[in-house]
């Protein structure tokens, strides 16, 4: 399914017009995490930053653990994992802990780049024209 383009750059050009960069920075800061989770664009960018954050911290210590498990079945001749020679098997564990850790997105990737918030400043900005004009 084709995906709605929620920003235009060339109209959101941040020169002297009223969205410049002060004013978008106070626009962000009164989003919620509601808000931008609501927002599909905005909720993408939360879900991806997370995972990266996932993939930075914690999945060097689940490798190192599962290396172990990995050398202690060959080691043990278990069949558990040695059969496993190209180790999808790691992704998968580590895929299913993704799966089921509480997700705590963090709204500060808008702070520190807040043009990213523009799809949602421009929604928001869109509907309340279309209800003033109701």
């Amino acid at each position: 399914m084709p995906r709605k383009n929620y920003y235009n750059a060339e109209e959101n050009v941040h020169s002297d017009s009223e969205d410049s960069i002060h004013s978008i920075d106070e626009k962000v800061q009164k989003f919620t995490l509601n808000d931008f989770m609501k927002f599909p664009p905005t909720r993408e960018i939360l879900e991806a930053s997370h995972y990266q954050t996932f993939l930075e911290t914690a999945t060097p210590e689940l490798q190192d653990l599962l290396d172990e498990i990995y050398d202690y079945c060959e080691k043990q001749m278990s069949t558990a994992l040695r059969m496993d020679y190209s180790q999808r098997g790691k992704g998968t564990i580590i895929g299913m802990i993704y799966n089921h850790i509480e997700k705590k997105y963090n709204t500060q990737i808008f702070e520190d780049y807040p043009e990213l918030a523009m799809p949602l400043i421009t929604a928001e900005k869109e509907k309340k024209n279309n209800n003033s004009q109701l």
